[in-house]
């Protein structure tokens, strides 16, 4: 038992003396850009790019950016490639991108993919949101020409208060196509207040002036239609009476036969008067009269 306690003390004590080794430390941006180099060399792009996109990951870098897109390019990724490239072109933060050989090298990369690829320019509606199938580019007006895969895409065009515009054009690989794209604006709803009572329609009203015009006319027929029946009274009255110079029981040559002219005068003054209290007391808008004389006869006609 005292030994066992004894060799239990000493494995112990070794093991205080031999601390549990430490992790291995992450590789660094550059070891893995290295790492990734090989690999190309050795035919495989796919591996050699997640580790270029793990060293981008750690520490973006144009030369990091660089390889990823050439290994992208290597794997027929094109649209991909352009937008690495081209963004590694952009960055000027070490001396390797400032090199004038890596730049004539990255820029015949980037002329290489141009022609595995098409180009769409978009103009429309400023401010709208551009996706190419499926694929958001942007939103208008947008720096360039957009690099799209040769064959038919479909672009989308949306913003707020317009109607969606969905566009399809056939890219082909070398070539820049144009594309218009202006929205409709949606219209408007007005809101609507329900239904309105319908008011009784207003009764037409008689001008002033006419209903004056038809006052006076009416009062001078009514005038000249009295006048009319006294004087076919008179005649009336005379009718059959003369002056007589021969002795009594003789025939009188010289009597008045005004009968005739004595109705014709009560008749006409009777339709003169009736027509003017017609236009005097009618209130209508329609108002026609017409008269007729004659020698021996009189019409008259009146519409109200």
């Amino acid at each position: 038992m005292r030994f066992l306690g004894t060799l239990a003390v000493l494995v112990g004590v070794v093991g205080l003396g031999h601390p549990a080794s430490a992790a291995p430390a992450a590789e660094s941006p550059d070891a893995l850009i290295d790492r990734g180099l090989n690999l190309r060399r050795q035919g495989k792009p796919t591996e050699a790019l997640e580790l270029f996109e793990r060293a981008n990951a750690q520490a973006p870098s144009a030369r990091a950016i660089a390889q990823v897109g050439l290994a992208e390019m290597s794997l027929h990724r094109w649209i991909d490639a352009d937008t690495h490239i081209t963004a590694a072109l952009s960055r000027h933060d070490s001396d390797w991108i400032e090199n004038p050989k890596t730049r004539e090298t990255l820029q015949k990369a980037l002329a290489d993919v141009a022609r595995h690829l098409g180009r769409v320019r978009i103009e429309g509606t400023s401010g709208a949101e551009i996706t190419i199938d499926g694929r958001a580019v942007g939103r208008l007006p947008l720096p360039g020409s957009v690099a799209v895969n040769p064959g038919a895409i479909r672009i989308r065009v949306t913003a707020p208060g317009h109607q969606p515009f969905d566009l399809d054009v056939v890219a082909t690989a070398g070539e820049e196509t144009v594309a218009k794209t202006d929205l409709v604006p949606i219209p408007i709803a007005v809101p609507s207040l329900g239904p309105q009572p319908l008011l009784p329609p207003a009764a037409p009203l008689s001008p002033p002036e006419d209903h004056r015009l038809r006052q006076w006319t009416g009062t001078a027929l009514v005038g000249a239609g009295a006048a009319a029946v006294a004087v076919g009274v008179v005649w009336l009255a005379i009718n059959g009476k003369g002056t007589c110079h021969h002795a009594p029981g003789g025939i009188c040559q010289r009597n008045y036969d005004t009968s005739l002219q004595g109705w014709l005068a009560v008749g006409a003054g009777a339709a003169l008067a009736g027509a003017g209290v017609g236009l005097v007391v009618w209130h209508g808008h329609d108002d026609q009269l017409s008269l007729s004389l004659g020698p021996s006869s009189f019409a008259a006609m009146a519409k109200f």
